[in-house]
């Protein structure tokens, strides 16, 4: 998809998203079958993996403006980093229980999450927009950005991993466990 595209109803990809436009849904269901890859960004209205995988390249966006669907197969971020998924949707969503590369929760709204979540990169809780962890463990191995609003619930975040991180922006966890790879390992405090 070269130039702008602005979908308003439902379509499948077998094998290939290649945008290297602007690419978004404002209604429909995305039904990626298959083995599907996503190459550039594409903001999407709600997006169904009815196949074997839907692969992130590397530097891919994939925004989810509703509802995100598992039916068969699996959401793949770790073949080609780093990769964002996005819930950029103006009404509350879910977020899936499975693993992300960087994650962002974005537009306003609470965005809830299914289960207990596994980001490989950054979480990322944008300005107007609440995170509410439920009574989950949720694993992170990167940086917490928290530019919005973070409702702990009985929730535990656990920042593990091999590298250095960062927890930015005002935040009060229920259970904050810090289980580096190394003694080595820091996890700084930003403002």
């Amino acid at each position: 998809v070269s130039g702008t595209v602005i979908a308003s109803s439902g379509f499948s990809i077998s094998q290939s998203l290649d945008v290297s436009g602007a690419l978004s849904a404002t209604a429909g269901t995305s039904t990626f079958t298959g083995t599907s890859t996503l190459n550039g960004t594409a903001n999407l209205f709600n997006v169904t993996i009815n196949g074997t995988s839907l692969i992130l390249s590397a530097s891919s966006v994939l925004g989810i403006a509703n509802t995100f669907t598992i039916s068969a197969g699996s959401l793949n971020v770790s073949s080609n980093k780093p990769n964002t998924v996005i819930f950029n949707g103006t009404g509350a969503q879910t977020v899936n229980a499975i693993i992300y590369h960087h994650l962002t929760l974005a537009n306003g709204n609470t965005k809830t999450a299914a289960a207990g979540i596994t980001v490989n990169g950054n979480l990322t809780i944008n300005s107007s927009t609440t995170f509410n962890a439920g009574s989950y463990t949720h694993t992170l191995l990167g940086n917490w950005i928290n530019n919005g609003t973070f409702a702990a619930g009985t929730s535990t975040v656990q920042m593990t991993g091999a590298t250095n991180t960062s927890i930015t922006g005002a935040t009060t966890f229920n259970i904050l466990t810090i289980n580096k790879s190394t003694t080595s390992n820091v996890v700084a405090l930003q403002n």
